[in-house]
């Protein structure tokens, strides 16, 4: 591909693309939203203010998708799959006082309404969004919300480290457009390079906003067109111009599937052995129960004396249940949490029970890190129980500190945060998907009260209620690339392995469980590996050798 310079670009070629949400997504403004939440203290409800960072939206207050979120995300992609000289070409580069804009331009991403048509411009007739149930969910502060904390040495929440996301749901629907301009000699090249864009959108580091190691930010390409059109013809282009960029051009294009050799994914298979839950803020589904759910709403006593009374919401820790938009010949649905207290949990027929990429991710990083301390010889009798009694507080606080913190190694593979003016932080190489959940027979309601650590005795009026599903089993995939350039770019060293299977054994052998408290161990198994034979080899064969190992013996 020639940069052109030196003959007019005097063609256009059009690509506009569909994409549907297959997880969360959160693309932050950077603005901050003020939004209200209640909590309980003692008898009485309180209501407490929160600063929290807002969604990108357009003039119309609905999300949108910058073109720079896009071309950014493609751009490394692009280098990594195809090489700078082209990248630069395409995308432009700046370096010191030289520079190109590059050719290819990408649009904001509008959001669909419940008929599939890109929303775009300012709507003028006040009622049209609160008409269409998707975009009148999509424009609330929070059309969906989910809560993360951090982790320390001992796998408990780390000081203030909490914090939650905002994004939209599954089944969001967004169309953009890319541009690029050209010559007629270049046509077929350019062509190419557009195919090539398209193409990335399957990458399995394909993620749009925030989020998107563990979890969020996964699409599917639903439509995508092209068309290419020279300057003379002005009736033409001035047509696309004005049209939204749902609407197809003059030729489809197939989305290549294409597996990206480089990269080595697993796919998990976990059965819960207890019950188990994942936090959320839906509606509950045990009201006037006994405290049991069944999965077609029924319960386990539908009459008789006893049934509870319905409960206020704050009493009750809910199970993550998410809104979905499920599409259905050319037409959107709002599945919302709130409508039924019966539940289907496979998507897209019905409002999903969630597994965030990060419940799993978590724990796994967490276990990985302590194997990995295990696992070297230079720190062994660092921490036995002789030597721990003879430090004091600050030095066994810092010995703590000192194996909690994440090594460059484990870095290159999980990423590393930069919590501080002078930190390195990066992201990692290592992509933890959200699971799906299926089968799940009941949604129990657990009674708790807060015991008072002096007396042993209650707490006056702090009963709450914990909700936790009963069987059920979670899919979910976990994709690696290979390690980046400064970490040798061709296979992942043996260490670094070693520790990550033996944090996935630990998981499935029901030694490390997901989710909230106690709950949450699993049996399981990865069934089934997908890569190029060289990549996937290694991983393969060390997890059928620490599959069949002794517990606490394999790897040491």
């Amino acid at each position: 591909m020639s940069t052109g310079a030196e003959v007019p670009r005097d063609r256009l070629h059009l690509l506009r693309i569909t994409i549907e949400a297959l997880s969360p997504l959160s693309f932050g403004s950077g603005d901050v939203l003020t939004v209200e939440r209640r909590h309980r203290t003692g008898d009485a409800m309180e209501s407490r203010r929160a600063d929290v960072t807002a969604l990108v939206r357009d003039c119309n207050g609905l999300p949108v998708i910058p073109g720079a979120t896009l071309q950014g995300r493609l751009r490394h992609l692009y280098d990594a799959e195809y090489g700078d000289a082209e990248t630069r070409i395409l995308f432009g580069y700046a370096e010191g006082t030289k520079g190109d804009a590059g050719r290819l331009f990408a649009g904001f991403a509008a959001v669909h309404d419940q008929d599939d048509h890109a929303l775009t411009g300012l709507v003028t007739d006040a009622t049209r969004i609160k008409k269409d149930p998707i975009l009148r969910a999509l424009r609330q502060d929070e059309p969906l919300r989910r809560d993360h904390v951090a982790l320390n040495a001992r796998h408990v929440a780390d000081g203030r480290k909490k914090f939650d996301r905002r994004a939209v749901p599954i089944g969001t629907r967004f169309s953009t457009e890319f541009a690029l301009w050209g010559t007629e000699a270049e046509a077929s090249e350019d062509k190419a390079a557009l195919a090539r864009i398209v193409r990335l959108f399957g990458h399995p580091a394909f993620r749009i906003g925030g989020g998107g190691h563990h979890g969020y930010g996964r699409v599917v390409v639903r439509r995508c067109s092209y068309a290419c059109l020279g300057l003379d013809n002005t009736a033409a282009l001035r047509r696309l111009r004005t049209q939204e960029p749902s609407v197809s051009l003059a030729e489809n294009i197939v989305p290549e599937i294409d597996a990206f050799g480089r990269a080595v994914t697993m796919k998990l298979r976990l059965t819960p052995i207890n019950p188990w839950r994942i936090g959320g803020h839906g509606h509950y589904l045990t009201e006037n129960t006994h405290g049991t759910r069944l999965a077609d709403g029924g319960t386990v006593s539908k009459t008789g004396a006893g049934l509870r009374e319905e409960r206020e919401a704050a009493d009750v820790a809910t199970i993550l249940r998410e809104p979905v938009i499920a599409w259905a010949n050319g037409k959107a649905e709002l599945r919302e949490t709130t409508q039924t207290s019966a539940f289907e949990p496979r998507l897209p027929n019905g409002v999903a029970f969630s597994v965030p990429g990060s419940a799993i991710k978590g724990p796994l990083v967490h276990r990985a890190l302590f194997h990995w301390n295990r696992l070297r010889s230079d720190i062994d009798g660092m921490i036995d129980v002789e030597t721990w009694l003879k430090l004091d507080v600050a030095e066994q606080a810092e010995a703590m500190k000192k194996l909690a913190d994440r090594p460059l190694e484990l870095g290159y593979l999980f990423g590393t945060a930069k919590e501080r003016a002078g930190d390195a932080g990066r992201a990692g190489c290592a992509f933890f998907n959200d699971g799906a959940v299926a089968d799940v027979q009941a949604v129990q309601a657990m009674d708790h009260i807060v015991i008072d650590r002096f007396s042993g005795g209650v707490f006056p009026g702090l009963l709450y209620v914990e909700e936790v599903l009963a069987g059920g089993s979670v899919e979910t995939t976990i994709t690696m690339l290979p390690p980046p350039r400064e970490a040798g770019g061709t296979d992942w060293p043996a260490n670094i392995r070693d520790a990550f299977l033996l944090a996935l054994r630990d998981l499935c052998s029901g030694q490390l469980a997901i989710g909230a408290k106690s709950l949450g161990f699993c049996t399981g198994d990865i069934v089934a590996w997908t890569g190029a034979d060289d990549l996937k080899s290694p991983w393969e064969t060390a997890w059928l050798a620490l599959a069949g190992a002794t517990p606490g013996k394999a790897g040491a």
